[in-house]
């Protein structure tokens, strides 16, 4: 908790000199600081400038602009801020629009390096079979076991036997079972989630389950 203690003013802080929008990321909060050493190198390779703390990744679009990769309690998110004070309202829209396609270029960038489908060559030992999924909970509603099976069905498209444990842990349904609106909103937001896997699954269909 005393690393949440530390975050939480940090997000106030920035979003004291403009407005914010945050987007979870799809990583699990777990392995997310993997992905800050990616981040930063994506950043560089782009000439931006970065900051890097326990449980966060700050990246500098420009003079009014951050982008901020943040681990808030067991989701990863990536926070948009943009100094209202110096945007103009009427260029606020399109200055979040732009920001968050560099935030998503790093971050795709970030997963191209982390590799996350692990090896397909080589002699590294090839990893058992994937667990099997979970099974949604009793009492369920019809959404949410709809959720759990088509999760399980990106996990056994996207995820092989040399797939890192990173993969599957992506396809883990946090949400409880009853939880209606919850599990609409986790449909929503599928196809971003499916988004970085795509690099090493060209051609990938989202599956009849999920649909």
């Amino acid at each position: 908790m005393h690393k949440l203690a530390l975050l939480l003013p940090l997000v106030i802080l920035m979003s004291a000199c403009g407005t914010f929008r945050s987007h979870r990321l799809p990583m699990s909060a777990v392995v997310a600081p993997q992905s800050f050493a990616s981040i930063a190198a994506c950043a560089d390779e782009r000439g931006l400038q970065v900051s890097e703390f326990d449980d966060s990744i700050h990246v500098r679009v420009d003079e009014t602009a951050w982008v901020q990769y943040m681990i808030q309690v067991d989701a990863y998110n990536m926070v948009l801020i943009v100094d209202d004070k110096v945007v103009p309202p009427n260029e606020i829209e399109a200055k979040f629009t732009a920001v968050k396609t560099t935030g998503d270029e790093i971050f795709q960038c970030a997963l191209g390096h982390m590799n996350l489908s692990g090896p397909s060559t080589g002699n590294a030992p090839v990893a058992g079979p994937a667990p099997a999924p979970v099974a949604a909970p009793v009492g369920a509603t019809a959404t949410c076991s709809t959720l759990f099976t088509c999760y399980a069905a990106l996990a056994r498209d996207l995820c092989d036997a040399s797939a890192s444990p990173d993969c599957r842990t992506s396809f883990e349904v946090k949400i409880e079972g009853n939880d209606d609106d919850a599990c609409k909103d986790a449909f929503k937001e599928v196809p971003m989630l499916v988004e970085p896997f795509k690099m090493a699954k060209p051609g990938f269909v989202i599956p009849v389950e999920c649909k």
